[in-house]
C-alpha cells in the first residue's frame, strides 16, 4: 500500500514536467520536419527553373552517393591497415583521427544524396499526377 501511494505521488508530480518535455521534443521534431520539407521544395523549384535542372540534380545525387561509398570503403581499408600495421610505421594516431573524419564525411554525403533523392521522387510524383 505504501509503495502504491509513493508511485501515485511520484507520477502526480512527474506528469507535468514530463508532458512539457515531451511536448518540446515533439515540437522540435515537427519544426525540423517542416524545415526539411521546405528545403526539399526550394531545391526542387530551383531545379525546375533551370533548363536541365532535374538532370543536374540527378547527377549531383549520383556523385554524392559514389563519394560516400568511396569514403566508407576507404575507412574500412584504413581500419584494416590499422589492424595489420607494423609497429615500426607508427601511423596509429593519424589513422585514428582520419577514420572518424572520413566516416562523418561519408555519412554527410549519403544523407545529402538521400535529400536530393527525396526531391527527385517528389518531382516524379508531381509529374505523374500532372500527366494523369
Amino acid at each position: 500500500m505504501i509503495v502504491s501511494f509513493a508511485i501515485n505521488l511520484a507520477s502526480a508530480y512527474a506528469k507535468a514536467p514530463l508532458d512539457r518535455a515531451l511536448g518540446r521534443l515533439s515540437k522540435r521534431k515537427r519544426d525540423k520536419s517542416a524545415r526539411e520539407q521546405r528545403e526539399i521544395s526550394t531545391m526542387l523549384e530551383a531545379a525546375k527553373r533551370q533548363k536541365d535542372g532535374v538532370v543536374l540534380l540527378s547527377i549531383q545525387e549520383l556523385r554524392l552517393v559514389v563519394i560516400g561509398i568511396t569514403l566508407a570503403v576507404l575507412c574500412i581499408l584504413l581500419l584494416l591497415l590499422l589492424e595489420l600495421e607494423a609497429s615500426s610505421l607508427n601511423l596509429t594516431l593519424p589513422l585514428v583521427i582520419l577514420v572518424p573524419l572520413l566516416l562523418f564525411l561519408a555519412f554527410f554525403c549519403l544523407r545529402r544524396a538521400a535529400k536530393i533523392s527525396d526531391a527527385l521522387k517528389l518531382y516524379e510524383t508531381g509529374k505523374a499526377e500532372h500527366e494523369a
